[in-house]
């Protein structure tokens, strides 16, 4: 049955559905849902319909913030048709690190709620703030609701930076730390993990707002 009649705003999947999804993705990757501990209530937060862009998160943290990365990035692109990642980014514990507000807990989860079109072209440097949910959530956000990902309306936005998670990219002989990002490729009709020096701006990204976060 085709899922999209059950869509919270036509591209929202719903607490139940994001549950259901997530106990898929850890039996395909060898996780058991006992390995998690909640972090706070259980019940998920209420649906603003008074902001339509407002995306209900289960934030899921592994072993350790490059496991985490990985695995959302998997779970997006198994619900998507085409995908791309630039071949400097590695995924591993060497490589990615989380260096914004809120912490990194390993084996927990909670749930969220982010409005997803926010401080569009606002560099992540300067919206790291209290307000501003980890680049972990976003990249959830991505994986669970997959159809909000393919109606990015690239006249507005292209994508969101992924605040406070930093990549480690050859540049020569030397290295440098480069912030993540997702878009949706305006040209291409695919979704790509990238990355830019955080002060470079060449196309507006949102950095999600915080809604409700326990």
């Amino acid at each position: 049955m085709d899922e999209s009649i059950f869509l919270v705003q036509g591209v929202f999947r719903t607490p139940a559905m994001i549950i259901t999804a997530f106990a898929e993705r850890c039996a395909d990757q060898g996780l058991k849902a006992d390995q998690f501990r909640w972090r706070g209530p259980t019940e998920p937060p209420r649906f603003d319909p008074a902001n339509p862009d407002t995306a209900i998160v289960l934030t899921v943290m592994l072993g350790t913030v490059a496991e985490t990365v990985a695995f959302a990035w998997n779970w997006i692109q198994s619900d998507q048709s085409r995908t791309w990642s630039w071949s400097g980014i590695h995924l591993d514990r060497d490589h990615v690190i989380f260096a914004a507000n809120g912490g990194f807990q390993p084996w927990v989860m909670f749930w969220s709620r982010v409005s997803l079109s926010a401080y569009i072209g606002i560099s992540p440097v300067d919206a790291w703030s209290l307000r501003c949910p980890p680049g972990i959530v976003a990249l959830l956000a991505a994986a669970q609701h997959p159809r909000r990902l393919q109606v990015i309306d690239n006249e507005r936005w292209y994508g969101f930076w992924l605040t406070g998670l930093m990549c480690l990219i050859s540049m020569g002989r030397s290295q440098e730390w480069f912030g993540l990002f997702l878009r949706r490729h305006p040209l291409q009709d695919r979704i790509d993990l990238d990355c830019l020096r955080i002060s470079e701006i060449s196309f507006d990204l949102a950095v999600p707002r915080l809604e409700f976060y326990r």
